[in-house]
């Protein structure tokens, strides 16, 4: 009986090893698709990184004319469904590719199925940011807010800058505009630093400090925005940092009467 056991033991394991080798996570592939540099976990930055996903038929033809990859996360205990993707394997392939784009931290159990809803294979891949990029008790470098952008706008609705603008004239809305940031990972600061330059000059030096402004946010939040009245035409800047005074991001608008 404890023979058995362990026939019925490693023939399980076998089985499993075999499953998963059909599906891998990684940075490319070569010509006859082998997967190059694979792995479970990706350290990401926070406007994304690349992957592929090789689904690998095991020597044997692709005979169907399409698959699909189902990408569930890990949300409260449940994977649940997160990401999709329908793919035509070329004529007499025995393996295929997925373009992935990892964004978001966290768990995930990718599975790749046949048009009658067949799991042909699974894996499972974790997700974290760099080091860098993680969020601790006060950010002390740039690099955090790496990909941070700030988008002037007419109004800001749902979280979304509504008409966006280049330049603004004051006889249009008396020199008011929005400025949406939107960053990738959160803000961790309880307030934003907002100050104001101007080219004085024409040189695209921003010079002359003309305004400074503070705003108490949730340290949580990875976008933003605030309201602005430019009062005279002229190319401005605006910075934004955050309580330590490490800069979040900038932009620029030109003002005209």
């Amino acid at each position: 009986m404890r023979l058995l056991k362990i026939i019925l033991l490693s023939v399980l394991f076998f089985s499993a090893v075999v499953s998963a080798q059909q599906l891998y996570f990684c940075k490319s592939f070569t010509e006859d698709g082998k997967p190059i540099d694979a792995r479970g976990t990706w350290k990401i930055k926070p406007w994304g990184t690349q992957i592929y996903v090789l689904f690998d038929n095991e020597g044997k033809v692709i005979e169907n004319a399409h698959l699909y990859l189902f990408i569930d996360k890990l949300q409260n205990g449940e994977y649940k469904p997160f990401d999709s993707q329908l793919k035509r394997p070329g004529n007499k392939s025995t393996w295929t590719v997925f373009n992935v784009e990892l964004k978001e931290p966290g768990d995930y159990k990718v599975y790749v199925l046949n048009p009658d809803q067949k799991e042909l294979a699974s894996g499972f891949i974790k997700v974290e940011f760099e080091e860098q990029f993680k969020s601790g008790t006060g950010v002390t470098s740039s690099r955090y807010y790496d990909g941070t952008k700030i988008t002037f706008c007419e109004a800001v609705i749902s979280g979304k800058p509504i008409r966006v603008l280049h330049n603004l004239s004051l006889s249009k809305l008396q020199g008011i505009a929005y400025a949406f940031v939107k960053g990738y990972v959160p803000f961790n600061t309880k307030i934003i630093i907002v100050q104001v330059w101007k080219d004085e000059d024409g040189d695209s030096e921003y010079e002359k400090l003309i305004d400074t402004k503070k705003y108490q946010i949730d340290p949580h939040w990875k976008d933003t925005f605030f309201k602005y009245q430019f009062k005279q035409p002229g190319k401005y800047m605006i910075k934004v940092f955050n309580e330590n005074e490490i800069p979040i991001s900038s932009a620029q608008i030109e003002i005209t009467k």
